[in-house]
């Protein structure tokens, strides 16, 4: 199963039953989204739905999270956390330090974090079996190229190397098969990118 990859036509083709089940869920959300942007909450809904066994689920930034959104629609235990609605991710950790989460998700957020490690430690760090990711990626992208304006950062090949040694460092592994080949067919205020996914499982078993 490819879980950690880019999302190009091809996935948008894989994906569009769940695209189609956002579409049910949340119509007035959709109709305010960027129509190709939509495959990676449409990814991670269907990823979350394989996953989920029991437990609750954090969407790490739920502002405007057709995901988040649609998973509470459909009776999933989600709790939304973001600085434009209640808190932030690290502020809420350290409020509620004993709350647990059996998937943590983050839906398109890294990108416009400050610090995308501490970020995503704490996720991790309440998350008990899955982690789901989706961000903005461009394999040649180097510090200074233009950004869209929301954006801090696009995610490198390198970064995919940063990224999966934090998610060591706190007992996860990558969890399905790598494949981040294939063209960057996304174009926004004059950058072309893609979107990638990663997914992540605690290395010493499911809770």
């Amino acid at each position: 199963m490819l879980l950690n990859r880019i999302l190009n036509d091809q996935a948008r083709e894989q994906y569009a039953p769940a695209i189609q089940k956002l579409w049910d869920s949340v119509p007035d959300m959709m109709n305010r989204k960027i129509e190709r942007a939509n495959v990676q909450q449409a990814f991670a809904l269907d990823t979350i739905e394989a996953l989920y066994k029991e437990g609750n689920l954090i969407a790490a930034g739920s502002f405007e999270d057709t995901t988040h959104a649609a998973l509470e629609k459909l009776g999933y235990p989600t709790l939304g956390v973001d600085p434009c609605i209640n808190t932030t991710l690290e502020d809420f950790a350290r409020e509620n330090p004993d709350q647990r989460f059996s998937i943590g998700y983050s839906v398109s957020v890294l990108e416009h974090v400050m610090d995308d490690e501490r970020f995503l430690r704490t996720l991790c760090r309440m998350t008990d079996n899955y982690i789901v990711l989706t961000f903005d990626y461009n394999p040649t992208y180097e510090q200074g190229m233009p950004l869209p304006t929301t954006c801090l950062r696009q995610y490198n090949e390198q970064d995919i190397i940063r990224l999966t040694d934090i998610l060591e460092s706190e007992g996860f592994e990558i969890f399905g098969e790598v494949d981040y080949s294939g063209d960057l067919d996304f174009q926004w205020e004059g950058c072309t990118y893609t979107f990638a996914t990663m997914v992540a499982r605690r290395k010493d078993g499911i809770v």
